[in-house]
């Protein structure tokens, strides 16, 4: 804009009238050594300036490399002391590691001793349960024997009649071979022998 460049101009020319001034000066107090010899020393000035500049720069550079080698074994010892921490903190983390892996690994094993204990008593119990089944049947199939034979019918007359032959008695308490009711035995009139 219009006033930005005014403004500029002005300390342009502000900048150069100072510069002027400040030559002018310069050039003032330049006569001023001149009449007064001072250049004839100059350059033996210079060298002394120089020299203590020199020594300076020296202590300078000395202080900065001492300054520069306590910074370094500094930083040696936090890497150091950041390597240890790295160190002990790797090995705890193994040492956690391995603590998780034997506590599964025992949780494992506790597993299958209590599944291998679960299948043994069930397979105990499994051959109490057939033992006693078959106790079961073999004593009901003597209880089914004892039964048959206290309810077996009575043998036929005929053998009956045959063995009370065999054995000199009459059958059923009848002579003769017939039957008497126990109601007409032993009565007068029956069919008794002798009677």
């Amino acid at each position: 804009t219009k006033r930005d460049r005014e403004r500029y101009e002005a300390e342009v020319v502000e900048k150069a009238r100072k510069a002027r001034l400040q030559w002018e000066a310069d050039v003032k107090d330049k006569k001023v050594l001149s009449s007064h010899s001072v250049y004839d020393y100059t350059a033996n000035f210079e060298k002394m300036i120089m020299k203590g500049r020199k020594a300076a720069h020296e202590e300078l550079c000395k202080a900065e490399d001492e300054r520069a080698e306590m910074e370094a074994e500094k930083e040696k010892l936090v890497r150091a002391r950041k390597r240890k921490e790295d160190e002990v903190r790797r090995r705890k983390e193994e040492e956690e590691r391995l603590k998780r892996e034997e506590e599964a690994r025992r949780a494992e094993e506790e597993r299958q001793k209590r599944e291998e204990e679960r299948r043994k008593k069930e397979a105990e119990e499994e051959k109490a349960r057939q033992a006693e089944r078959a106790r079961m049947q073999e004593e009901a199939a003597k209880k089914e024997r004892l039964r048959q034979e206290n309810t077996r019918p009575p043998p036929p007359s005929r053998d009956l009649d045959a063995a009370a032959a065999a054995s000199g008695q009459p059958s059923g308490g009848g002579g003769g071979g017939r039957y008497v009711p126990p109601s007409r035995r032993n009565r007068p009139g029956g069919d008794r022998p002798g009677g």
